[in-house]
């Protein structure tokens, strides 16, 4: 992960924190565990532990940058902002 990603992925997650607030229950930021939490796991992704597993959430939360949804690990740049997701939910989060 570098700088520009970084930046660039706390700009996506204040946008897909937003889009949360607006569609999923008023508890959203409750229920994400931080310690589990892993941008490129379906079942421990931002989106899968608020909606109960990534492939239940809409189109609108898959589309979104924020979530990692296009991301693939094994590419080593997509990793890098898998890595800044990660860091920038848990900045966002962590009270």
């Amino acid at each position: 992960m570098n700088d520009q990603q970084l930046d660039h992925a706390r700009a996506l997650v204040v946008d897909g924190a937003a889009l949360l607030d607006r569609i999923a229950r008023s508890d959203w930021r409750d229920r994400v565990d931080l310690d589990r939490l892993d941008m490129g796991d379906s079942e421990a992704c931002v989106a899968a532990q608020v909606f109960g597993n990534w492939w239940d959430v809409g189109s609108e939360v898959r589309r979104h940058d924020a979530f990692g949804g296009d991301l693939d690990r094994r590419e080593e740049e997509d990793a890098g902002m898998l890595d800044a997701l990660r860091a920038a939910w848990v900045e966002l989060l962590t009270p």
